[in-house]
């Protein structure tokens, strides 16, 4: 069963009950659905910080995405109506400027260690990156033929502390959504979604357990809740119908 969206009434990052705005636990730009709205959930001031580092990974990470897939944006009239992508020809590199719809959806995402939390191995600060995956149609073999192509590449900037700080806030705010705002002891990801320490890798990563995330067909993306000894969990795919890695966010402890 997906939560139903709530009114919140202060801030879930500071406690602050003045100048509140709506959170999307999902940021807006991916598509957030309506039932993942926190109403009157944030701040302005504590807002600027969680928008800053989404918008960084929706520029760097999924600028060419959320355009193929028409995806929300309060800017539409500045978003690109083409999309260049980067093909293989007898080993020569060119690049092809497609219409947006008409652009394979590539998707590159981050491998991450577990959380140090639950890992064995030695942490001392940021995310700890073992490699990435890329993710796309099934015809892709097709679409190159289409295009007279043998090939193709795409890159991405680093941004992966502001990735997995965007993954600490869809955790804590999905966790808001199913416990309350109140049901919380302790939130070990405060501090990393805020900037107050660069603990990112301690409570985010990559899930060993991707199968306890299920295969949603209307969800582009799934954000799965448990709690074990009172600690909670949260397993979160996005993009999920594109076969993506499972991350799993350490959030907090209940009271």
């Amino acid at each position: 069963m997906i939560p139903a969206a709530i009114h919140v009434g202060e801030c879930i990052y500071c406690g602050s009950k003045t100048n509140l705005t709506r959170e999307h636990i999902v940021p807006y730009g991916l598509g957030c659905p309506p039932e993942w709205v926190l109403y009157e959930g944030s701040c302005r001031a504590c807002a600027r910080i969680t928008s800053a580092f989404e918008r960084d990974v929706l520029k760097e990470y999924f600028r060419e995405p959320r355009a193929t897939l028409d995806l929300p944006t309060y800017r539409r009239k500045n978003r690109s109506k083409s999309v260049d992508l980067r093909l293989l020809r007898d080993r020569q590199s060119f690049v092809a400027s497609l219409p947006a719809g008409e652009c394979p959806t590539l998707i590159v995402m981050p491998h991450l260690k577990v959380p140090a939390y639950m890992g064995d191995y030695d942490y001392e600060r940021g995310v700890m990156v073992v490699g990435c995956s890329l993710h796309g149609p099934s015809d892709m073999k097709e679409r190159l033929a289409r295009l007279d192509a043998d090939g193709f590449s795409v890159s991405v900037s680093g941004v992966l502390v502001s990735f997995a700080r965007m993954l600490a806030k869809i955790a804590y705010g999905m966790s808001v959504l199913q416990f309350g705002f109140h049901a919380f002891k302790e939130v070990f990801v405060l501090p990393c979604i805020l900037g107050q320490k660069d603990d990112a890798g301690q409570w985010v990563g990559c899930s060993q357990e991707p199968a306890i995330v299920p295969e949603v067909d209307k969800l582009l993306h799934t954000v799965e809740v448990a709690s074990s000894n009172s600690v909670v969990g949260v397993y979160i795919r996005l993009f999920a119908n594109y076969k993506t890695p499972v991350y799993l966010v350490f959030v907090g402890r209940l009271k």
